[in-house]
This record gives C-alpha cells, sequence and structure tokens, in this order.
C-alpha cells in the first residue's frame, strides 16, 4: 500500500488483552483491526498490507450492501420516482 493509500485506509485499532491480530469490516464499510496490548505499530501496518485484496474486496461488499439498503428504504418510504444523493 502506498502512502496515499494508507492515509485513505481509515481503520479503527483496537488493543486489548489478546494474543493474536484480527480483523473485521463493520456494516458502515470501516476496518476495524483487534491487536494484542503491546504489538508494534510495524506488524499492524504490516498485517494491513498483507491483507489488502481482502479488505478491499469486504469494503466493498459492504458498501454495496448500504447502496441495496437505502435503496431499498427509500423505496419503501417514497416509491420508485424518488431520487436521492447521498453524500
Amino acid at each position: 500500500m502506498s502512502g496515499a493509500d494508507r492515509s485513505a485506509l481509515n481503520a479503527e485499532i483496537i488493543r486489548s488483552k489478546r494474543k493474536t491480530l484480527a480483523m473485521q469490516i463493520s456494516d458502515e464499510g470501516k476496518l476495524i483491526v483487534r491487536v494484542p496490548l503491546r504489538c508494534p505499530n510495524k506488524e499492524i501496518v504490516s498485517f494491513i498490507e498483507k491483507n489488502e485484496k481482502w479488505i478491499t474486496a469486504h469494503i466493498e461488499k459492504a458498501n454495496k450492501q448500504n447502496e441495496e439498503r437505502i435503496a431499498a428504504v427509500q423505496e419503501y418510504l417514497y416509491g420508485n420516482n424518488a431520487e436521492f444523493n447521498i453524500i
């Protein structure tokens, strides 16, 4: 990942009493990385870079699901002819 990609990747790092690193994509499409308390930042960055394809695929999937949910709610509330710009 280049420097620009890292700044665009907004990850929430959660340190806790655990032994392994894990990641998940929230329903909103945000990357959450859970790491041991004393895990060096260098190891976290390496973990994220190693799983870049997985992260990208799952963020895209979450974003698509969110768009579909929004469209379904809009159709339910306003009918088929409603147009909205999501910012």
